[in-house]
């Protein structure tokens, strides 16, 4: 798991990796939202009875200040990314696993 979060921060954090604190929180949403291979669960599920989604929908009103639309564009993507790079651990893994 410790590889796996340094691979995910590698992807989130700029060269000079000074928003890291700023990508903390998204990462950690992502990999407690992220379905284990092996347990078919999410920490999420397994410590809350739940999975919580993140935003579904960018649709928002005319009247929502474009920060708001900006910050939410941003996390959106920045989730996918984080699942993308947990997607390619496990398969990297099961890869692993299965040459034995």
């Amino acid at each position: 798991m410790n590889q796996n979060i340094g691979q995910i921060f590698r992807v989130m954090v700029q060269y000079n990796q000074k928003n890291w604190v700023d990508k903390a929180s998204l990462v950690e949403f992502a990999i407690n939202s992220s379905i284990s291979t092996s347990t078919k669960f999410a920490p999420f599920e397994l410590n809350y009875g739940y999975l919580p989604s993140m935003i579904q929908d960018t649709q928002m009103a005319d009247t929502v200040h474009q920060g708001v639309k900006t910050f939410t564009e941003a996390a959106l993507l920045n989730i996918a990314a984080v699942h993308d790079v947990i997607i390619k651990a496990q398969v990297f893994q099961t890869c692993q696993a299965n040459k034995r």
